[in-house]
């Protein structure tokens, strides 16, 4: 007869394998075949955080889980980093009047506002751009709502959205909603913004960057006079894949249409030069490969197209302009795990930003010829990198 100890273990073992079963279900391409995933879990880690010995990163981390089931999601962050947030907790707990309190000093700023200033100057360094044209939100489909449905507003009558097969879920249910057939959603009279949407799946599983760049050239060029906004990943979600955003940025500037990217997975997770990428429009999760709190994401607008873009909460707080003034201030939350982002990246740096990259490049370039999860390298004849761990939000 079983002991409750052995019953637990049962438990867990058949909790883990139901999960490597969904796992399997949701994408044989881009998850390992089976339960082995999860007995691999402390390669995983290598590869997730950059470190040579997974030990020490989980010890850095705190957790008790398989990091390749949870990053590529949820996220995980560094103790040190969850200190800090504590601590901005902590000083906002204290004194909330001090905290928030616009102008109590006499000159227009507050605790929180400063800190807020504070982590988009850090931000604006790490991705490479103007910090003006940084504005805080608690996750990519915070800025993608933002962009997307301010700009169905301003969308010359008749254009619409082109989009690739490949989007994340979130973005489609977005653009299901503009397009006025979004669940029960009633008829409007306005909100009925005309879709494009490329096919880019077909092309697997020997898709390569230039088959995607002439599928999108051949779209945009047979819609052109329909197209007011493109929006791409720039690692898609599933599967895991760093599409060639230059060109199709160009591409889609050239038939005068502006450029969204969805970049949930890309901070942190290979490097970021937003002033050379040329999109107008730019969504980055914190959480996830960049190891910030959850609830810490950021939206990058050009500032020529910023006057078009607005939050979900239409409000107004402290900030050197109108679109950091827009976003700044959402009403009474807490914006700790924002703050936090500084010091995500600032703990990145003391371990090496690149190093943590490139070693998670080299784990993962394994794990695609161990675990059959492509048939090339990444950086193989110029094709699409495949990248397994980006396999959820």
């Amino acid at each position: 007869q079983a002991t409750s100890q052995q019953l637990k273990q049962r438990n867990v073992e058949n909790h883990e394998e139901a999960s490597a079963s969904q796992y399997r279900r949701a994408d044989l391409a881009t998850v390992d075949r089976g339960a082995r995933a999860c007995r691999l879990w402390s390669q995983c880690a290598e590869g997730v955080l950059g470190c040579d010995v997974a030990s020490t990163c989980l010890s850095d981390f705190g957790l008790k889980f398989p990091l390749w089931r949870v990053e590529g999601s949820y996220g995980a962050c560094p103790i040190e980093v969850q200190e800090a947030r504590r601590g901005y907790q902590q000083l906002m707990d204290a004194n909330p009047e001090a905290f928030f309190r616009v102008n109590m000093t006499g000159d227009g700023s507050s605790g929180w506002a400063d800190l807020i200033d504070r982590t988009r100057t850090t931000l604006a360094r790490y991705l490479h751009t103007n910090e003006d044209n940084i504005v805080l939100v608690e996750n990519a489909s915070e800025g993608l709502n933002a962009v997307l449905r301010s700009m169905a507003k301003y969308l010359t009558s008749g254009r619409g959205i082109l989009y690739l097969d490949t989007a994340y879920v979130e973005v489609r249910a977005i653009l299901s909603y503009l397009s006025g057939k979004w669940g029960n959603e009633p008829p409007s009279p306005w909100l009925q913004t005309p879709l494009v949407q490329v096919n880019i799946t077909p092309l697997m599983p020997d898709i390569t960057r230039r088959a995607v760049i002439s599928q999108v050239e051949a779209a945009v060029r047979s819609h052109e006079q329909q197209i007011g906004l493109c929006a791409f990943s720039h690692i898609t979600s599933t599967p895991g894949l760093v599409l060639p955003i230059e060109e199709l940025t160009a591409i889609c500037h050239k038939a005068g249409a502006l450029v969204l990217i969805d970049g949930a997975h890309a901070p942190g997770n290979i490097p970021l030069n937003l002033t050379a990428l040329k999109a107008d429009f730019y969504v980055g999760n914190g959480h996830k490969w960049l190891f910030s709190p959850k609830g810490s994401a950021f939206l990058h607008v050009k500032q020529p197209v910023q006057k078009f873009i607005y939050p979900a909460v239409i409000d107004d707080g402290p900030g050197p302009t109108p679109f950091t003034r827009a976003f700044v201030w959402q009403g009474t939350n807490d914006p700790s795990a924002m703050i936090a982002l500084h010091d995500a990246v600032q703990w990145r740096a003391k371990r090496g930003d690149a190093q943590i990259m490139r070693r998670r490049l080299q784990i993962r370039i394994t794990q695609v010829h161990e675990w059959g999860c492509g048939k090339r390298r990444p950086e193989s004849r110029g094709d699409v990198g495949h990248i397994p761990h980006a396999a959820g939000r």
